[in-house]
């Protein structure tokens, strides 16, 4: 394994870890998501939890990025209003 591939390993252990720390600690949040259907919950964990690009998103899911962002945006939006934060972007 070459040094920049030990790195790119590493921190995403690191981002990894603290973002699974983060949603445990956010009860609320498991609540939003277990609402969503299961194709909208399936894109939140790809890109945010699994760190996922929206070319290998698109690619494995037979989408274009274009239609992966799309309903990405409109996740967020829906998880903001059931959140109670803010509608702006």
């Amino acid at each position: 394994m070459s040094q920049s591939s030990r790195w790119t390993s590493i921190g995403r252990e690191i981002l990894f870890s603290a973002r699974s720390e983060l949603y445990m600690n956010l009860p609320f949040l498991d609540g939003a998501l277990a609402a969503l259907p299961v194709q909208e919950r399936d894109l939140f964990y790809r890109k945010y939890y699994y760190c996922q690009s929206t070319a290998q998103m698109a690619a494995e899911l037979g989408l274009t990025e274009r239609a992966v962002e799309g309903r990405l945006y409109r996740l967020r939006q829906t998880l903001r209003q059931q959140l109670g934060g803010d509608l702006y972007d």
